[in-house]
C-alpha cells in the first residue's frame, strides 16, 4: 500500500522548490475531479527542470471499467505540451502522483536540481539547453534572419543565445534534438 503522506510531501517539497516569486504566479499545480467519477492532476512543468524532459505515456485498467464492474481501478498519465497530465479512478490519486514524483526523482537532486549542479558534462549541457525555455512569445529573435521564437526574458532564440553564452560555440547536440 503506498504511503500518502510520503506521497504529498514529496509533492510539497516539488512544488515549494519551484516557487521563485515568480513560477507561482503563472504556474502550478492542479488537482480536480472527473464526472466519471475520478481524478484529474495537471502539473505545469513550464520553467521547471522537467520541462523538456522524455516521459512515455503510462496506463492501466480501462476508464470507467466498463458496466459490470464500475469500481475497477484505471489510470493514465502523460506529458503534453510542457504540463504534466494524469487521470484515475477515485481510488488512484496516489498511483498518478506516484507516477510523476518517480518520473521527477529519476534525476540528481530531483526537486532542486539545475543544469549548474550537475557533473556529467554531457548531462549538464542538456540540462542547460532544456533551460532555455522557447516560445515566449510571439516575438521572433531579434538575430538578423532568424524567425525562430525568442527565449523566455530574452530576445534571441535557444540557438543564438546558446552562442552568446558560449563564445560563438552552437549547441553540440543540435541535430539530436530536432
Amino acid at each position: 500500500m503506498e504511503n500518502t503522506s510520503e506521497v504529498l510531501r514529496d509533492l510539497q517539497s516539488w512544488y515549494a522548490a519551484q516557487c521563485d516569486g515568480d513560477w507561482e504566479h503563472q504556474h502550478g499545480i492542479k488537482i480536480n475531479t472527473l464526472d466519471n467519477p475520478g481524478w484529474s492532476v495537471r502539473i505545469d512543468l513550464n520553467q521547471t527542470i522537467l520541462r523538456n524532459k522524455p516521459f512515455d505515456p503510462v496506463s492501466e485498467g480501462i476508464p470507467g471499467g466498463g458496466e459490470e464492474d464500475e469500481a475497477a481501478t484505471w489510470w493514465s498519465c502523460r506529458v503534453v505540451e510542457q504540463e504534466f497530465q494524469g487521470h484515475c479512478d477515485p481510488g488512484s490519486l496516489t498511483q498518478i502522483l506516484r507516477v510523476f514524483l518517480d518520473w521527477a526523482k529519476s534525476g540528481p537532486r530531483w526537486w532542486l536540481t539545475t543544469p549548474a549542479d550537475i557533473e556529467d558534462e554531457e548531462e549538464r549541457l542538456r540540462a542547460a539547453w532544456a533551460s532555455l525555455t522557447e516560445g515566449a512569445g510571439p516575438e521572433p529573435c531579434a538575430e538578423e534572419g532568424c524567425t525562430e521564437p525568442r527565449v523566455t526574458y530574452g530576445v534571441l532564440c535557444r540557438a543564438h543565445h546558446w552562442q552568446m553564452l558560449h563564445g560563438g560555440r552552437p549547441y553540440p547536440f543540435l541535430n539530436e534534438e530536432r
